[in-house]
């Protein structure tokens, strides 16, 4: 196949919304287990969360940080930080996405998930995924070299 070309697409879906106040990164119910065709393809990794929301019930600042899984390991070690307005209280409300990409030199299955917390960790800020039942997906897609 030429560089370029796109080998094969899987994706997951959810519209559950969950809330947490916790720091810990956890689970969503997006993942996907991908078998590369080629070591040498590329992952391409595109996810959204639905509609977020961060209720400040006591002020102060904080967020919402999102990895990306691979295996059970994160790729981004720092997470990608959303919803981070400073010293407020009442709800933040957006939704985004986020684009990445992976090498994973191997022909075996790979599982990608997406894992999240709250920034600051504090049971003074709620922080809500896939709000109201919007939905959020992860879509991963096999790109030849």
């Amino acid at each position: 196949m030429p560089a370029g070309a796109v080998l094969q697409v899987l994706q997951s879906g959810t519209s559950t919304g969950i809330s947490t106040t916790s720091g810990t990164p956890q689970a969503t119910a997006l993942s996907v287990t991908i078998t590369p065709t080629s070591a040498t393809s590329k992952i391409m990794i595109f996810y959204s969360l639905g509609d977020v929301s961060t209720n400040y019930t006591s002020g102060g600042s904080g967020g919402i940080k999102v990895w990306i899984y691979k295996n059970g390991s994160a790729l981004n070690q720092n997470g990608n930080q959303w919803q981070y307005p400073n010293a407020q209280t009442g709800y933040k409300i957006g939704s985004g996405g986020s684009v990445s990409y992976d090498s994973p030199a191997t022909t075996s299955a790979t599982t990608y998930a997406i894992y999240w917390a709250s920034q600051q960790g504090s049971a003074g800020i709620v922080c809500e995924i896939f709000r109201d039942n919007t939905t959020g997906y992860l879509i991963v897609m096999e790109v030849a070299q």
